[in-house]
């Protein structure tokens, strides 16, 4: 995107508010796409963090004279008092120049001249700022954490989850109304998924809506370490032993007597977190009092078993 026939110079330019996540393009451009038109307009494109560019905006709509040159400063402000993000524009325009002008404002044309404006970023927002949304594991549970700076007609929080089939709804929160404090709020999926997905979709009271940031399940401790006691026993000749691990990693299962001598070794192996369970045949032994170990990185458990013959 460059000048038209009769520019000064290309005039394209960036700002940004890094610490409020907007940012902003603005050029120069021909009506209808036509590079040998020789009139010329100043256009802004704008995005939010994490999304797209919107559909560039005219700021001058020339009904009949050129554009000249401009200069946008490179950091975007915001108004709390409006509500309102803006940059400030520097410009000049040719002498008898009759458009208009940025924000509707009626500015002087003299020739040769610099001139200024502060002219607003219209900018889609939630009503609902997030300052933190985040997943810890409890015990084979996942608890969802967020926190709101402010809000607006914020009527409900509905709390989705993706396992690898798309979004569907697994909850709701209400939400705060309209509020200018910060609000903390928790969700807790008592069914966690490892490599799931989650979202907090924010709906207003005239049924509009946005979503915030996606975020995964944690991948430790959604597992205790635990070894369950073997079913059936007593049992003969065979049973079933159950454990489950926080965390991936080396994991031996070792069978022994009731003198503490090994007898067997079920299990020595990487296996990832997670239930896990081990078919125990013990048609070549005696019966009498066994004890099963299980070991993982620095954890042990044992259970006594009773092989009756």
């Amino acid at each position: 995107m460059g000048p038209a026939l009769g520019q000064m110079a290309y005039s394209l330019n960036i700002a940004a508010g890094r610490s409020i996540g907007v940012y902003a393009v603005s050029f120069v451009h021909p009506p209808l796409n036509n590079p040998l038109d020789s009139l010329c307009d100043v256009y802004v494109a704008t995005r939010t963090e994490g999304t797209y560019y919107f559909y560039p905006f005219n700021l001058t709509e020339t009904p009949g004279k050129n554009e000249n040159s401009h200069h946008m400063s490179p950091r975007i402000s915001f108004s709390s008092a409006n509500s309102e993000y803006y940059a400030r524009l520097i410009y000049n325009y040719p002498a008898g120049y009759e458009g208009y002008f940025p924000n509707g404002g009626a500015y002087e044309t003299l020739p040769s001249t610099i001139y200024f404006t502060n002219f607003n970023i219209p900018i889609p927002l939630s009503p609902v700022e997030f300052t933190s949304f985040t997943a810890r594991s409890m015990s084979r549970r996942v608890v969802l954490e967020w926190v709101t700076a402010t809000e607006k007609n914020n009527y409900l929080f509905t709390v989705e989850k993706n396992s690898g089939e798309g979004f569907f709804a697994i909850g709701n929160v209400n939400g705060a109304g309209t509020s200018t404090q910060f609000n903390s709020y928790n969700f807790t999926d008592n069914t966690p998924t490892p490599g799931a997905f989650y979202r907090i979709k924010q709906t207003d009271y005239d049924g509009s809506f946005a979503y915030s940031q996606e975020i995964e399940t944690p991948t430790d401790y959604l597992y205790d370490f635990k070894l369950e006691q073997n079913y059936p026993n007593p049992f003969n000749p065979s049973t079933v032993i159950r454990f489950s691990l926080p965390v991936a990693g080396t994991t031996t299962l070792d069978i022994y007597n009731s003198l503490g001598e090994k007898v067997v070794t079920l299990l020595n192996k990487d296996l990832p977190a997670g239930e896990h369970q081990v078919n125990f045949e013990a048609g070549n032994l005696s019966g009498g009092v066994y004890f099963c170990q299980l070991r993982s990185g620095t954890k042990q458990q044992m259970v006594k078993m009773l092989l009756v013959k």
